[in-house]
């Protein structure tokens, strides 16, 4: 009896001992593994150009570069051959957040920004001329950074350099041409303010309209002829309604991209390096498809049946006779626009590149984008 109650003791007081203990605490869990999900940057761009034409692919190609450089994390939705807007129009939409990039033509801006003229002045010149006197300070000019970005910036747009689309702009017509005075009294569909004066000094009339409205118009005989760069006399068939193809290399045009400013600044550093370098990558690819493709070009056109005089070989006098005409009513008419400093400023970079050694490829593998 006496040891049953002793054992019984002994049970309780381990019992209650028991009780008096400190519950073990749970064993730590591991650390998640998975970081938060990055937020996506969604990017709606405008095009301008035909599906299938190189600027269109180009854009196509950095939008591409954009997506997988950013491991998914920036994505485009994107509207080529001005689906959605284009020329002013795209302008007005990136400017208000309509869209938060645009391919554009800064020429198309001149009633805006006058400054924008000076980038379709008829300067005759090579790819690598016109690349040192845009974008190349270095060389002695860099009106891109220092006439054209901040223009842009003032209507809330980040301009930024894009596709080589035409580096010879020339002339397609009804009526065959050979020398200067065979433009007297045409009628011709130019792009904008300089080249208008341009081919005005050459004795044409010339009538500023979208380049989708000159198939048509050369049709009916509202034009004679459209300025542009041959991949348009292509592209758009204007090769079907004309004969005859003056090739001038009259200028080197590109179609850029603005970007809405305000989005612009909200994009990390990250972010930014990731578009400027995926748009220089399809930039230089464009300049390479654009300066391969004249005498395709060329070729084509002479398939098609069409007469082609060529200006820099065969005409060369004649050339310089319109050159030299196209830069006094130039001093005319742009410079009063523009101002006197800018005047002289794009003066300035145009003679001072001329004879550059630095070739178009050289400057946009280094310059900032």
């Amino acid at each position: 009896m006496k040891r049953l109650l002793v054992v019984s003791l002994i049970a309780a007081g381990l019992v209650l001992a028991g009780c008096g203990q400190k519950p073990s605490a749970p064993a730590p869990s591991a650390p998640s593994s998975s970081a938060p999900a990055q937020k996506v940057v969604e990017i709606k761009m405008a095009g301008h150009m035909p599906v299938g034409q190189n600027c269109t692919k180009a854009s196509k190609m950095f939008q591409k570069e954009v997506e997988e450089k950013s491991n998914g994390t920036i994505k485009f939705t994107y509207y080529p051959a001005g689906q959605l807007a284009m020329d002013m129009k795209a302008f007005d939409l990136c400017k208000s957040g309509g869209v938060d990039m645009a391919e554009f033509f800064i020429n198309r801006a001149v009633g805006v920004i006058p400054e924008t003229s000076l980038g379709e002045v008829p300067c005759f010149d090579t790819p690598d001329q016109f690349t040192r006197r845009m974008m190349d300070k270095s060389s002695g000019g860099g009106l891109f950074y220092d006439v054209f970005r901040p223009a842009f910036a003032k209507h809330g747009l980040h301009l930024m350099p894009g596709f080589m689309y035409s580096p010879e702009h020339s002339n397609i017509t009804k009526k065959p041409v050979h020398k200067m005075e065979d433009y007297q009294g045409m009628k011709l569909r130019v792009s904008g303010r300089a080249t208008g004066i341009a081919v005005k000094s050459w004795g044409a009339v010339p009538t500023v309209m979208s380049s989708s409205e000159v198939y048509t118009s050369i049709q009916r005989g509202t034009v004679d002829g459209a300025n542009s760069g041959l991949t348009s006399f292509i592209s758009r068939k204007w090769y079907e309604v004309a004969d005859h193809v003056q090739y001038l290399r009259e200028l080197n045009s590109t179609l850029e991209v603005i970007v809405n400013l305000k989005f612009w600044n909200s994009l990390t550093p990250d972010q930014q390096k990731i578009i400027k370098e995926a748009l220089r990558k399809a930039s230089i690819w464009s300049y390479e498809q654009a300066i391969a493709e004249v005498d395709r070009d060329l070729e084509f056109l002479k398939s098609k049946g069409l007469q082609i005089v060529d200006f820099p070989k065969d005409r060369l006098d004649e050339l310089d006779k319109m050159r030299k005409a196209t830069f006094v009513e130039l001093d005319k008419e742009i410079k009063p626009m523009v101002g006197d400093e800018t005047w002289n400023k794009f003066i300035k970079a145009y003679e001072g590149t001329k004879e550059g050694k630095r070739t178009w490829k050289e400057i946009l593998q280094t310059v900032d984008w």
